[in-house]
């Protein structure tokens, strides 16, 4: 079945294409419900709560707006469109303050909330140290299903998604600007978007698919790539690096903030030192993201020795095990359960299976075999 995207959605798009920001969105939503019952409510309405320039802004738009045209223009353009009230909206970016009413993307969006994610940002003047670690890092998770997520800017975000491809990982990129081809930004990264998409990532970006690449647009787009993320990566920062915006985002909105440790001397590890030194998590190597969030092959190993353990303690087993304690004397009900090492309850339950099958007999807290009694009369 082929997509169309939602009306509530399109009427949203075409207030936010307007000039509308996202602010003017919640407050609608929040007095009307819905953009389009605003939009089809009386004039008298809109005058209750538009002041004259927005008034005459929002007359303009809707007189010369048309749903079904922009459904065809949003088709031609491969660009669907995504609300909070919608079951495809990524779930983590829910959590923040005020997330984006409405989101615009191309390629697959679902694999957000499917598998963990984790953000990495770093300097658009990576240094070489710098990438290196990234790649180390990225090849590391590698044989798990994890999603990277950065900006598709230069240095940093653009390592991050190169090796993601090249390791075989679901990448997303957050834009600072519209999604259609023209105005993917930077212009040298265009190729890079194009090779996501193929690999069945995603490009998302909460502005309209014409808008340019403001500047004043990236510290927003930072916390769209802070909140779809369960933690954030910092590879390398400068003091005012953006990426430090991003990460003190992601502190605010309770995402776990690691960083790859750096020279003292290095202008551009003096940011991620000061994270370290704050309390962010050393990103010493990929190992140690892999067992915050999935668990050390110690503990795996230790929980598979259990499960076997367990499987092992079968009521059937445990009954055979008392019955061979059992072969030559009596015993106290306690040293049972002390020398079979099950669960209590598990004991309790074998030693009444076995007495109600007449295999055992319990007189004054003692065990006796079936046998033994038999013997003892005889």
């Amino acid at each position: 079945m082929a997509y169309i995207p939602d009306k509530e959605a399109v009427f949203r798009h075409i207030l936010i294409k307007g000039g509308f920001d996202s602010t003017f969105i919640y407050t609608i939503c929040r007095l009307f419900n819905s953009v389009e019952i605003f939009w089809n409510s009386p004039q008298k309405q809109w005058r209750m709560i538009l002041k004259n320039e927005e008034l005459e802004k929002f007359q303009n738009i809707r007189a010369s707006s048309s749903i079904d045209v922009e459904i065809s223009l949003l088709l031609k353009q491969e660009i669907s469109l995504v609300m909070p009230e919608q079951q495809e909206y990524p779930k983590l970016l829910k959590e923040v303050y005020m997330p984006p009413k409405l989101l615009y993307y191309r390629g697959n969006i679902s694999k957000l909330n499917k598998d963990f994610s984790l953000s990495i940002v770093g300097s658009r003047k990576t240094s070489t140290y710098g990438k290196a670690a990234i790649a180390e890092i990225v090849r590391g998770l590698a044989h798990k299903n994890i999603n990277v997520i950065s900006g598709l800017a230069l240095g940093a975000d653009a390592c991050a998604h190169e090796n993601a491809l090249r390791n075989n990982l679901y990448t997303a990129a957050i834009l600072g600007s519209g999604i259609i081809n023209e105005n993917i930004f930077p212009r040298s990264n265009y190729h890079l978007a194009q090779r996501i998409l193929e690999a069945g990532g995603c490009i998302i970006s909460e502005y309209p698919p014409e808008a340019p690449a403001y500047p004043s647009n990236f510290p927003a787009r930072n916390r769209i790539i802070a909140g779809l993320a369960k933690a954030i990566l910092v590879s390398e920062a400068a003091n005012g690096s953006g990426s430090l915006i991003t990460a003190h985002i992601g502190l605010e909105e309770n995402r776990d903030i690691w960083a790859i440790p750096g020279q003292i001397f290095d202008a551009l590890s003096v940011g991620t030192n000061r994270l370290i030194y704050k309390g962010a998590r050393p990103a010493i190597n990929a190992k140690v993201i892999l067992e915050e969030y999935f668990g050390s092959e110690e503990e795996k190993s230790q929980k598979q020795n259990e499960a076997v353990k367990l499987s092992l303690f079968s009521n059937s087993s445990i009954e055979e095990q008392i019955l061979k304690l059992l072969q030559k004397n009596k015993m106290d009900i306690e040293e049972i359960f002390s020398s079979i090492k099950a669960p209590s309850s598990e004991v309790n339950q074998a030693l009444t299976s076995l007495e109600i099958s007449d295999k055992i007999i319990i007189e004054s807290g003692l065990v006796f075999a079936r046998h033994l009694t038999k013997l003892k009369n005889d």
